[in-house]
């Protein structure tokens, strides 16, 4: 298979070591947009509760800097910062504990401030353009597609395989659980995206953490299964 240039360029970091362990059974990322810091911390716990243990902790959250500090120390939770726009937020979430940076663009300045604090960079695309951008010429190792309801779905993925082989994509943002199956055929599909399928917003309001947890349980335990079934083939 040709190779790009971006998938050579550096040996892989810790943090994604670390990443790369955390989706291996379960392949979902969990992204947390919340109205407070309580919120998403009860949140984060039920879901990792239910084996969902990848936290994506939106910069948008009041005090989001202090749910993934409180996070980070827990083993069993991988937590990354989403919605990190600048290379500040980059600095202040790695200083918090985050192992990756999401983003929903595509930026040199968040990419590079990615690698000098030595956590993943996870930029967001929506087009072959953004995606080749982003993974060959930024040399992200991950690549966010997003959003993909509106994308094309698993078929867009699957698309951009054909090009793109070695490129390694996290489909968010309108991933359905009767779509899994689809998604994580995929081999180009890192992991992926999940939030209100999953967190749903009258579980929060009511704070029914336990239904938070028994939904992230369902997700993960699909994930296992497909896991299964794409090993034997």
């Amino acid at each position: 298979n040709r190779k790009f240039p971006a998938a050579q360029a550096s040996a892989p970091s810790k943090s994604f070591e670390r990443l790369s362990l955390g989706v291996a059974e379960v392949p979902i990322v969990l992204c947390l947009r919340m109205k407070s810091s309580d919120e998403a911390l009860h949140a984060a716990e039920a879901a990792i509760r239910g084996g969902v243990r990848v936290i994506e902790v939106t910069l948008t959250t009041p005090g989001a800097l202090d749910v993934i500090e409180k996070l980070a120390s827990l083993d069993e939770c991988i937590v990354g910062a989403g919605t990190a726009v600048t290379a500040n937020d980059v600095i202040q979430a790695a200083e918090a504990g985050a192992e990756f940076a999401m983003s929903p663009i595509a930026n040199r300045e968040i990419v590079d401030a990615c690698r000098e604090t030595g956590i993943v960079p996870i930029p967001g695309a929506a087009t072959p353009t953004e995606i080749y951008h982003a993974a060959v010429e930024l040399g992200a190792p991950i690549v966010k597609v997003f959003p993909i309801s509106t994308c094309g779905g698993p078929k867009f993925i699957r698309a951009i395989g054909g090009p793109f082989p070695d490129v390694q994509l996290l489909p968010a943002s309108g991933v359905e659980f009767g779509q899994l199956d689809d998604f994580l055929a995929l081999p180009n599909v890192f992991a992926v995206g999940a939030s209100k399928q999953i967190v749903r917003a009258g579980a929060v309001r009511h704070s029914q953490w336990s239904s938070i947890t028994s939904e992230a349980a369902r997700w993960a335990e699909r994930c296992r299964q497909l896991g299964q079934v794409h090993t034997s083939r």
